[in-house]
């Protein structure tokens, strides 16, 4: 969903600009470009300083007898979860 954004944005925009006014064209492609800057940029921060943390505070619920085994699709859950999240 996060690599194919770019073509629903333009499909979505494809639909939705004959409808605009010129000058809402031009408060609205500033507005688009900026949430998806906002997107971005929470995505990034939820991966790279959220995450780490977290994935670690999961982890450390092992003993002796428990090992921890994350598996790939429990691993890209959280990560994808926590990437929309925030």
């Amino acid at each position: 969903m996060l690599i194919a954004s770019p073509v629903i944005f333009l499909q979505v925009w494809r639909f939705v600009a004959p409808a605009l006014y010129r000058h809402e064209k031009r408060v609205l492609l500033p507005f688009a470009a900026v949430s998806s800057l906002c997107f971005i940029s929470g995505a990034a921060f939820g991966y790279f300083v959220v995450f780490p943390p977290a994935f670690h505070f999961l982890i450390s619920y092992t003993s002796g007898i428990l090992d921890p085994l994350p598996g790939v699709s429990e691993y890209f859950s959280l990560s994808l979860r926590l990437l929309i999240g925030f």
